[in-house]
């Protein structure tokens, strides 16, 4: 067993905040915490006095493990740009678990991520949760295995495609690939039932681009949309009311001007990464006051870095959160924004995204408040076990 004593403790959870206390840890669970937690005979103790515990922090967009810039690789191995349809792709498959940017995302808080496919494709394929310890053995790294279906619209798809002089060259090509996918997928699903029922005739064969589509038509996996313009966030919307489908809208450059639409859907919204200049024209009216616009209507958001490469590295989480502060947005719902809320948005908020009995014993702990500027990561626990600790002269930053 270990425990963590003393410190300003932020669950982010029932208990809220409180100073001294403990936290108890057995098994890679939080057994125990509160204001007058008793210490076991026997337990390992880790001194906190003076420090500030938080949950791990989470990014629920990211390409850590599959853009792996070290291998040479960065550009090609998160995109599959030879097919606008490819759903059956899946992040798992691709995935390098000794990708340095893991590491990176340990030293500045940040104990689970969401990776996946990118963006060249209109239906780009299958996330994965996964928590940010190195393994050689990528499995071992895995919280969700199937955390989203990624699709894009916008700019991207477009541009690829009509260079090649393919389908789509345009964003209603995008959205008509997007549809025509999607009633064949359902036509797929009316042929198995009739088939299920009469059994008679042959027995249709398995398409596992269908029947990865099916899921999220079936309403047991959700469509992550990359979309930063209002008319083609417009669209996801209107796909979603159509099809009856869950969503997530990704980037969301322009979510404020949409922000009473998505609110009625309750649709939420990984914004980000706001740092990255315009490298696309759909970006260029990406602002920090943003996130708080879509809190005040209504809508559940999350911060995500974009990581790694040409964006920004995934330690820099917080310093997010801290822009949308000045930008407007309640310093709590910002820490809410990198802690429970991505955590409930890509499914694994029973697990992680707080501080409370029963979840995976993933915390933090902080020389300071985590948004303020002097404020250092000196321990990073994962599962219950210390994952990164401090050492003078480790600036990473």
């Amino acid at each position: 067993m270990l425990a963590i004593l003393g410190g300003e403790v932020i669950t982010m959870g029932p208990l809220g905040r409180y100073r001294g206390g403990g936290i108890l840890v057995e098994e890679g669970k939080i057994v125990a915490l509160g204001p007058k937690v008793k210490v076991p005979a026997g337990a390992e103790v880790l001194e906190a006095t003076g420090m500030v515990i938080t949950p791990g922090l989470i990014d629920a967009h990211t390409y850590l493990g599959l853009r792996v810039i070290a291998m040479g690789k960065e550009g090609r191995e998160h995109n599959e740009s030879t097919d606008p349809f490819t759903p059956h792709l899946r992040a798992r498959d691709g995935l390098y678990g000794l990708d340095e940017s893991f590491s990176f995302a340990l030293r500045g808080g940040v104990t689970t991520v969401l990776t996946g496919p990118g963006l060249s494709n209109v239906v780009a394929g299958q996330s994965v949760v996964v928590k940010t310890i190195p393994r050689a053995n990528p499995a071992e790294m895995i919280l969700l295995d199937d955390a989203g279906l990624m699709v894009s619209l916008g700019e991207t798809p477009g541009k690829l495609y009509g260079a090649k002089g393919q389908s789509p060259s345009t964003r209603m090509g995008t959205a008509a690939l997007l549809r025509d996918r999607l009633v064949r997928t359902q036509n797929y699903e009316r042929r198995w039932e009739e088939y299920n029922a009469e059994k008679k005739g042959a027995r249709p064969q398995v398409d596992l681009k269908m029947e990865a589509l099916l899921k999220v038509l079936q309403g047991n996996s959700r469509l992550r949309v990359h979309a930063h313009l209002a008319h083609d966030i417009g669209t996801a919307l209107r796909i979603s009311d159509e099809f009856g489908l869950h969503l997530t809208i990704e980037g969301a450059s322009e979510g404020h001007k949409v922000a009473e639409d998505l609110a009625r859907r309750r649709v939420p919204v990984v914004w980000g990464p706001g740092f990255k200049g315009p490298m696309r024209e759909e970006e260029r009216g990406m602002s920090f006051r943003t996130p708080a616009a879509l809190v005040q209507a209504g809508v559940k958001v999350a911060l995500t870095t974009n990581a790694p490469a040409l964006v920004l590295p995934p330690q820099y989480l917080p310093v997010l959160a801290v822009q949308a502060v000045k930008a407007g947005l309640d310093e709590e719902v910002a820490f809410r924004a990198i802690t429970i809320n991505p955590a409930e948005i890509i499914g694994v908020g029973s697990r992680v995204g707080s501080l409370e009995t029963g979840k995976d014993a993933d915390l933090v702990l902080w020389s300071g408040h985590p948004f303020s500027y002097q404020a250092r990561t000196m321990t990073t626990i994962v599962d219950g076990q210390v994952a990164y600790s401090y050492c003078e002269g480790d600036d990473f930053i």
